[in-house]
């Protein structure tokens, strides 16, 4: 695999690993950012086909580039979660308040 090739492979992987590391820290904006930043590295490192040589290397990049985002995927389920949650508690505490004020 020529360097080149061999640094823009890395930098797809580091951007999946910066994207996990976002969910982590809850910052959904900067996961956005580098997800779109990575689609295009995507993008453009498939538009040259990979040869036989490169395959077990590449094979192995989108590997883990998949296990990190199903980690992604994870991490931001558990956000929506927790979010919808805190939604539901919310609109019962409102609730709440309503009947007080009606029956007060």
């Amino acid at each position: 695999m020529r360097p080149e090739r061999l640094s823009d492979l890395r930098r797809l992987v580091a951007l999946s690993e910066a994207m996990r590391d976002a969910a982590k820290e809850g910052a959904w904006e900067r996961l956005s950012t580098l997800e779109r930043e990575r689609r295009g590295g995507i993008e453009t490192f498939f538009a040259t086909v990979v040869d036989g040589r490169e395959s077990r290397l590449v094979e192995t990049g989108i590997r883990r580039i998949l296990d990190l985002d199903r980690e992604t995927a994870a991490l931001g389920q558990g956000a929506r979660s927790a979010a919808s949650d805190q939604l539901r508690a919310l609109g019962l505490g409102r609730q709440a308040e309503n009947a007080y004020r009606q029956h007060r």
